[in-house]
């Protein structure tokens, strides 16, 4: 648990390898590496292009339904 303040955050503890090769791929404190892997950022590709996106990494905004209309 983390105490800000008078807030109390609770981390759910995640697969330590996966924390791990956050840390060393990164690097980042492991306490970023462990919310980004509670969030589904497994691998360091997925970590590098959530910290850093680009246009590619979007979606074709096309795809979505009325898109031509909006």
């Amino acid at each position: 648990m983390y105490r800000t303040g008078p807030k109390v955050w609770s981390v759910l503890e995640p697969r330590a390898e996966l924390v791990n090769a956050l840390i060393e791929g990164l690097p980042t404190d492991p306490l970023i590496a462990r919310l980004h892997v509670n969030r589904g950022v497994k691998d360091v590709d997925s970590a590098r292009r959530y910290l850093h996106p680009s246009f590619d990494d979007l979606h074709d905004p096309f795809l979505l339904a009325t898109m031509e209309q909006a």
